[in-house]
């Protein structure tokens, strides 16, 4: 919580990285041990304000996302055809009580 107020984060993480010119969307990139997303997710679990994570990735990455995450609480959802949706799906599925909604680029 944030001043008494429930905070929730959304990572957007929908992109296919078709610039990276790479099999894998660059956030499941490896970045040292962990994929760029975890390392983007895991300052988000570590900050006491933030109540609730939100990740939105591609359809077909969602069971790799729910992998990554089994054993932390990050709720993980498909994206929609372009970040504006993709965003307005992630604040869709906070919870009904947030009072404040983050909203972060996943491989940034």
């Amino acid at each position: 919580m944030y001043a008494g107020k429930l905070c929730s984060a959304v990572i957007v993480a929908a992109g296919n990285g078709n610039r990276m010119r790479t099999s894998i969307p660059k956030q499941f990139l490896l970045l040292g041990t962990k994929t760029i997303i975890e390392h983007t997710v895991d300052v988000f679990l570590n900050c006491n304000a933030i109540d609730e994570i939100i990740v939105v990735v591609p359809q077909n990455s969602i069971d790799e996302c729910k992998r990554l995450f089994s054993d932390v609480s990050v709720k993980c959802m498909a994206g929609g055809a372009e970040r504006y949706d993709s965003v307005y799906k992630g604040i869709q599925s906070t919870s009904e009580s947030c009072d404040i909604v983050l909203i972060h680029d996943g491989v940034r």
